[in-house]
């Protein structure tokens, strides 16, 4: 079966601007947002400090030098910046590797893993570049918990997380379906560049073999016949 794909300038233009120039401009629209706020708080700021309160008892803005992953996780133990220059690397490529697979053909989780790529990088840059990470927004929750101290990064990548498994496990349950395999093919009108059109392979397959079924019918019907002309032919000649 051919499957008529219109691939005009048009279109393919539609969709690089959807799926690879605006998500790149977002990406780094975030991550410069999260460069500026460090640099912001580490030039206004003592290590340490605390300026005021946003909200008081609830939000305030401190400086402090997190060693760590997100919310200072393993921020007290020697291997965890060589173990985070390891492994985001990897993170990131699997992340480029979901979207450009999977996560670009709807617009929350394209920038839900914008979102998460821009949290990773950010606190990438701060890993190699200084050794450590900048973070400044600091929250004291019910009963007087302090909650760890983080920044625009964590919030990115929190944020993102949340979204994608909201989406795939309560909107798109397709990700986690392995029975049917589906090719998604541009649209004429594709509006935001995530119309798309789904060919059912198992459907298709389901058909193409009726379709041999019954040929076979037909041909094993036409060799009986064809056998039993033959056996009346020689039943004549021998009566003869």
């Amino acid at each position: 079966m051919k499957l008529k794909l219109k691939t005009d300038k048009k279109t393919i233009a539609k969709r690089i601007i959807y799926d690879a120039v605006i998500p790149i401009f977002v990406l780094a629209a975030l991550i410069l947002a999260d460069y500026f706020s460090k640099m912001y708080f580490e030039t206004h700021y003592e290590l340490g400090e605390t300026k005021g309160e946003v909200i008081k008892g609830f939000f305030r803005f401190r400086l402090v030098h997190n060693t760590g992953a997100a919310f200072s996780f393993a921020a007290d133990k020697p291997w965890g910046q060589t173990l985070f220059k390891i492994i985001t690397p990897i993170a990131i490529c699997l992340f480029i590797a979901f979207y450009c697979f999977s996560g670009r053909k709807n617009v929350f989780s394209r920038y839900a893993l914008v979102l998460v790529i821009a949290g990773t990088l950010g606190n990438y840059i701060d890993r190699l570049a200084k050794g450590y990470v900048v973070d400044f927004l600091s929250f004291t929750l019910l009963f007087g918990y302090d909650f760890p101290i983080f920044n625009l990064a964590d919030t990115f990548l929190c944020v993102g997380i949340i979204i994608i498994f909201i989406y795939y496990i309560f909107f798109d349950k397709t990700l986690f379906k392995d029975d049917k395999v589906a090719v998604s093919a541009p649209s004429e009108d594709l509006g935001d560049g995530e119309a798309m059109e789904k060919i059912d392979f198992g459907s298709i397959a389901e058909e193409e073999t009726d379709e041999k079924e019954n040929t076979t019918v037909k041909e094993s019907g036409l060799s009986d016949k064809t056998g039993n002309m033959d056996d009346s032919g020689n039943t004549e000649k021998r009566k003869t």
